[in-house]
């Protein structure tokens, strides 16, 4: 039997293969047959799930099927719940030999937890429907920050991964495809460049968590420097910085602020003598303050 590829979220890794199993008989993977017609409890047990907005892109997507959803019966804190669109029997990974079973389309919806976006490898971050999102795995994952929720979509294409990205709504509230996505009320763990537009988005987020990550790590940064050693904040991503930059791992959202400027008057030449010739020390009131002074 060809196996099932599901979420790969850093969160999720690890309960993946306990449900590839089940998710093989719901899509089909494995099996020379399509799977049966989703059951219409199925659906509205997941267009009554209680706990936070989950998405899909419809009844169909590309000619495929919605195929199962986990609604409350099967949902996971750590996973999250998901849709799923399609089956196997078309993929070269059932009769024609090695290879994973991919389906067409996945949705996941998770509650965020705060992490680093480093594991996922060669990534790009990017603005999709007016929040934050990642682009990695060459293009076929997307995942998508909104409200208090990551919203992950795994397609067999790259091109299927993003017309999904943008065909995504509501499944248990109302809503519609391509409108902008609430903001998150988090700030997501970012890794590596990111453009002005981006920086733009996380600094006016609601309640300004990028700008409190920051501050954390600036004052964690400051008592570990009393310490002699650098630790940087618990599941903190890497600090965004314009395009082509990137900055000191440790911090997520907004760039390190500058350290202080020397006074400007510290960086003057000493005056010269204009009968000797010597250069002379400056003048009391050309002096550059003192490190201690400049600390208060």
């Amino acid at each position: 039997m060809s196996s099932v590829r599901v979420s790969r979220h850093p969160l999720s890794v690890l309960l993946a293969a306990a449900i590839a199993l089940a998710l093989a008989v719901l899509t089909g993977c494995g099996t020379t047959e399509h799977p049966p017609p989703l059951s219409e409890a199925s659906l509205v047990e997941a267009q009554t799930f209680p706990y936070f907005r989950i998405y899909w892109v419809g009844p169909r997507f590309q000619g495929n099927p919605l195929a199962a959803v986990d609604g409350t019966k099967s949902y996971s804190t750590t996973i999250g719940d998901s849709v799923y669109y399609g089956d196997c029997v078309n993929n070269k990974g059932l009769l024609g030999g090695g290879g994973s079973c991919r389906l067409p389309l996945q949705v996941t919806t998770v509650i965020y937890r705060r992490h680093s976006n480093a594991p996922l490898g060669p990534q790009r971050n990017t603005l999709i429907r007016g929040v934050p999102a990642v682009i990695y795995d060459e293009g076929r994952s997307i995942e998508l920050y909104s409200d208090r929720t990551s919203i992950d979509v795994f397609s067999a294409t790259p091109a299927g991964a993003m017309s999904a990205a943008w065909a995504l709504r509501t499944l248990n509230a109302p809503g519609s495809a391509g409108a902008n996505l609430p903001a998150p009320v988090f700030c997501p763990g970012i890794w590596g460049e990111a453009s002005y537009q981006l920086q733009e988005v996380l600094h006016h987020l609601p309640g300004s968590p990028c700008q409190k990550a920051e501050q954390a790590f600036v004052e964690s940064e400051r008592l570990t420097e009393k310490q002699g050693t650098h630790i940087a904040p618990l599941g903190s991503g890497r600090p965004v910085g314009p395009a082509g930059t990137s900055g000191a791992a440790g911090t997520s959202g907004v760039s390190k602020p500058p350290r202080a400027q020397r006074h400007p008057r510290a960086a003057r030449p000493a005056r010269r003598s204009p009968r000797a010739g010597r250069r002379t020390p400056p003048s009391r009131s050309e002096r550059a303050p003192t490190a201690r002074s400049h600390d208060k």
